[in-house]
């Protein structure tokens, strides 16, 4: 699930299609589609979440490396 979050969240912030507002889309794409799937997201930490999706945007991280954030608080 997460790294399919992760997909929404980098594909869509790096599509640029909306004039403003592609970042927040992509978030909320990325957690509204963990929440249907019955990933809990309230573990996250805000401010974390909000740093690693301006680092996704700006190309300072991997979708995978996202992916690999997201998926830190459940255990294998």
């Amino acid at each position: 699930m997460c790294d399919l979050a992760a997909a929404y969240a980098f594909y869509i912030s790096e599509a640029q299609a909306f004039m403003d507002g592609n970042k927040r889309t992509a978030f909320t794409a990325c957690m509204d589609f963990l929440k249907i799937n019955g990933v809990p997201t309230k573990i996250y930490d805000d401010g974390d979440l909000f740093d690693w999706m301006l680092q996704l945007a700006t190309k300072q991280i991997s979708r995978e490396e996202f992916a690999e954030r997201l998926r830190r608080p459940f255990p294998e």
